[in-house]
């Protein structure tokens, strides 16, 4: 969660950062489940499972925390995510497929979820 903390919040990183580099992500409430799912689940075994949401760039992340706090910097500005290009995407249809997960937290949702707890916590 530094990372977090640290990019979105302070963005200590600067706006071509934020608009290129990032990765895939999976609330850790959604990795929980799919792991539990996978123990009780026989046609798991032997299965390698991505568990992934979604990609993203951290100006997503950047995006979503604004909508709950108008104070976060606004980062790259000039980002458009329909333009955005990963050089990985993974596929998660075995989280569907296998283990029957089919509603996940969405980024909006985690990103409202992680705010509450750095207030909570008076890191921000």
């Amino acid at each position: 969660m530094s990372d977090w903390l640290n990019y979105i919040v302070k963005q200590t990183k600067d706006a071509d950062f934020l608009a290129t580099q990032g990765a895939a992500w999976i609330d850790v409430r959604d990795n929980a489940t799919a792991h539990v799912r996978a123990l009780q689940v026989p046609e798991a075994a032997n299965e390698r499972i991505l568990l992934v949401y979604g990609h993203y760039k951290w100006q997503d992340w950047v995006l979503s925390a604004r909508k709950f706090d108008p104070k976060i910097p606004k980062g790259a500005e000039s980002y458009d995510p329909n333009k955005a290009v990963y050089a990985m995407t993974f596929k998660s249809d075995k989280m569907k497929r296998i283990l029957g997960i089919n509603k996940y937290i969405d980024m909006d949702t985690t990103t409202k979820n992680i705010l509450d707890d750095f207030k909570a916590r008076n890191i921000i």
